[in-house]
């Protein structure tokens, strides 16, 4: 009989909790004695409570509505779900459990009953109580088919709320509105929501069974590399930005969670990931970015104005040298060629922060950049009685986006100006390691405090009077994209320290243009 039991299967497609509970009731009742009544009650997990569930159809209305609601620790079966161990009551007269429920039972006519609690790793789902109209000792067969009894009934909650959880799952997974994907180890789509219609134009049919990398704009396709294809997933989850080809030709941006669901071996087994539409937040950002950089432009147009009339004046006076002489020496050539360089060097550094830029990320000098950055502002620092100086190597290649690391630099270059109102000296410094890049902008100005340091690169913070808050935002914006990250360090009425540290790990090598576009 137990071993037929075992081996039976205790589901129905249709199965409720109800259902299933009704009969395991049924299928106790004939193992056991004629006289035994069958009973179930319920927990439920928002009350804490017990209430009677099937079994207690042949009880007192009154007995029903007593136990409904019951309290763990309280009852026989009350006492089994708290305590998770089988409660015997040979003789309901002689146990105190049963004092409050004493007359209730004499009216329905058992005198005896044992209680069996249904839980699995802690969960209780309910208990199991086979009452007897006489005082009775149950036997190791009774107590035997109450525990399968019991497991089964575990196993049939475990398998229904598998089935709710999976309905409930599949109901968010076909109403989201972001792409929910899940993928094979090597990049093959195994499913994917119909969302994917929505954003991208592609049938659900269109995307599963092929490898998403065919997908992505060719310019990203490094960046969504580390998602898949490597026996080992270190990391919990990954978070990127790329551009997909959408079914009309258009590029989509996406931002992609990735996590790994690994086997029992610790291997990749599958990688679900959600992906939502940003392409309006990459424009925002982007509109964002060339407008700090014209309002850059615009804040260095007096300097450089100045900048320029010193070469004019100079082109002025030879050539007046050369009208009045009737001739020219040799040697004013040399100085009018050196000034007419000079005069366009400071126009090519304007346009190049001016005029939109590719977003390709070359090998290039860190220490040209930064003495570009001073020379712009020379005039300016001259006028605020300001030196700046630069610590820096011969020379440091690093792969960046030249126009936007120029910006960087010019941002915090500023914003070290602002902040020594009686002038003082800004030290630059550009170190490298194995791993990393460091440039720091040392100052000696009025020192921000420890509460505003935390607020810095926030959306609309400044610690200027006339300030809008965004510069700091796209210079953070800026620097990751490059990989890297922006800390300070400061002290009232000492100086701020701002220090950029950029992963060398994720530049190229040799002198060529990568094949990925940095984001804006």
């Amino acid at each position: 009989m137990l071993n037929e039991l075992l081996h039976k299967n205790p589901f129905e497609n249709d199965d409720t909790v109800e259902k299933i509970l009704s009969r395991l009731v049924e299928e106790l009742q004939v193992m056991l004695s004629e006289d035994a009544i069958v009973t179930t009650m319920i927990f439920d997990e928002a009350k804490q409570s017990l209430s009677p569930g099937p079994g207690y159809e042949s009880f007192p209305d009154i007995y029903v509505e007593k136990v409904k609601n019951l309290p763990l620790g309280v009852g026989g079966c009350g006492i089994a779900a708290k305590e998770k161990r089988i409660v015997v009551c040979e003789d309901i007269h002689k146990d105190k459990a049963w004092v409050p429920f004493l007359d209730l039972a004499n009216n329905a006519g058992v005198r005896a009953v044992w209680s069996i609690p249904i839980y699995y790793r802690e969960k209780i789902y309910g208990t199991f109580a086979i009452y007897h109209p006489y005082p009775y000792t149950p036997t190791e067969m009774d107590i035997r088919l109450s525990i399968l009894m019991s497991k089964h009934a575990v196993t049939a909650f475990t398998f229904l709320r598998k089935q709710e959880l999976e309905s409930m799952y599949q109901l968010i997974s076909e109403h989201a509105k972001d792409i929910i994907a899940m993928s094979s180890p090597e990049g093959v789509v195994q499913y994917v929501n119909p969302a994917v219609t929505d954003i991208l134009g592609y049938s659900q049919s269109e995307i599963i069974g092929n490898d998403f990398t065919q997908f992505i704009s060719p310019e990203d396709i490094d960046t969504i590399r580390g998602y898949h294809g490597e026996n080992n997933y270190p990391e919990p989850s990954l978070s990127k930005e790329f551009r997909v080809v959408a079914k009309d030709g258009r590029q989509i941006w996406l931002e992609t969670v990735a996590k790994p669901v690994l086997d029992e071996y610790g291997q990749l087994n599958k990688i679900i990931s959600t992906s939502r539409d940003i392409s309006e937040r990459r424009e925002s950002e982007e509109a964002l970015v060339n407008s700090e950089k014209l309002t850059a432009v615009g804040q260095l147009a007096a300097g450089v104005a100045h900048e320029i009339r010193n070469p004019l004046t100079s082109l002025k006076g030879f050539l007046q040298l050369i009208q009045i002489q009737g001739g020219a020496n040799p040697e004013y050539y040399a100085i009018m060629a050196s000034e007419l360089e000079r005069i366009e060097l400071i126009s090519n550094e304007m346009l190049v922060l001016a005029k939109p830029q590719a977003k390709f990320m070359n090998n290039v000098d860190m220490v040209e950049v930064l003495k570009n950055v001073v020379f712009l502002l020379d005039s300016q620092a001259l006028i605020l009685n300001i030196e700046v100086k630069l610590e820096v190597h011969e020379s440091l290649m690093l792969a960046c986006v030249e126009s936007e690391m120029k910006q960087v630099f010019i941002n915090l270059l500023k914003n070290a100006f602002e902040a020594m109102p009686r002038g003082g000296v800004v030290t630059i410094r550009l170190r490298e390691t194995a791993k990393s890049v460091f440039v720091e902008f040392e100052d000696q100005g009025v020192g921000i405090s420890p509460e505003k340091l935390q607020e810095l690169g926030k959306p609309f913070f400044t610690t200027k009077e006339k300030g809008t808050g965004l510069g700091l935002l796209v210079t953070n914006k800026i620097i990751k994209n490059h990989h890297g990250k922006l800390e300070y360090e400061s002290e009232l009425n000492k100086g701020t320290t701002a220090r950029i540290t950029l992963d060398k790990r994720n530049q190229g090598a040799g002198d060529v243009t990568h094949a990925a576009v940095i984001a804006e």
